[in-house]
């Protein structure tokens, strides 16, 4: 199978927060979250693309849409659960607003800002405070297992983002060593949710940039 850019970019139920104890995944279950990076961001992301903020900055109104979308599924599996009032007050009534032009640093609402830090690396950090973000650092880099227990990407997805392109398939697992953002300090889920969408939406724009510039590797061609 040969990967097209639209079946390579990353997609929300791809990446679900929740990582199992067990087997079976149960979206909301934790704040837990392993986001994968593609190896090409990695290897051959240009300085004009890597130290690039507003790229980050330009999708936080379609993170925000998300962010709201999967707040509200968050809250009714609280609600069928018995849990009401007090999710809706602290939560709900605590959206970030959209704004015309986002610029750093700027507030999303009360307890989450912009916070951006730039490395050698990549743009590695995406905060929501100081002390609560995910990070690409050099640490990243050096690769996690990955296995669909925590994401579920198809095989063929497994191949694209894996770093060697080594996936190993027991009877339907798959597991591999991949790029991934790490967690600092996400204690709570509505934070998890915030971090993984702009993630998400930030490196697709990347991926389609590089797209752009023929410097998107595939594995499977």
């Amino acid at each position: 199978m040969i990967m097209e850019l639209e079946d390579l970019l990353l997609k929300r139920e791809e990446v679900p927060i929740g990582l199992p104890f067990g087997p079976i995944i149960k979206e909301f279950d934790n704040q837990w979250c392993m986001i994968p990076i593609h190896h090409s961001l990695k290897d051959s992301l240009p300085d004009d693309l890597k130290y690039d903020m507003s790229l980050a900055l330009g999708v936080m109104n379609d993170a925000i849409d998300w962010y709201e979308e999967d707040l509200r599924r968050y809250h009714k599996g609280l609600a069928d659960e018995g849990v009401k009032g007090w999710v809706e007050r602290i939560f709900l009534n605590d959206l970030p607003v959209k704004r015309d032009v986002w610029k750093w640093p700027m507030g999303l609402g009360r307890g989450m800002r912009v916070d951006m830090v730039v490395s050698q690396d990549f743009l590695y950090s995406l905060g929501l405070t100081t002390d609560c973000h995910i990070y690409a650092d050099t640490g990243a880099f050096d690769g996690t297992g990955m296995d669909n227990g925590k994401v579920n990407l198809s095989k063929e997805k497994f191949v694209e983002y894996s770093i060697d392109g080594d996936v190993r398939d027991w009877d339907g697992f798959y597991c591999c060593d991949m790029y991934a953002w790490q967690q600092h300090n996400v204690d709570t889920i509505p934070q998890a949710i915030m971090l993984r969408d702009w993630a998400i939406l930030y490196e697709n724009v990347l991926l389609r940039k590089m797209d752009e510039l023929g410097r998107l590797e595939y594995r499977l061609e």
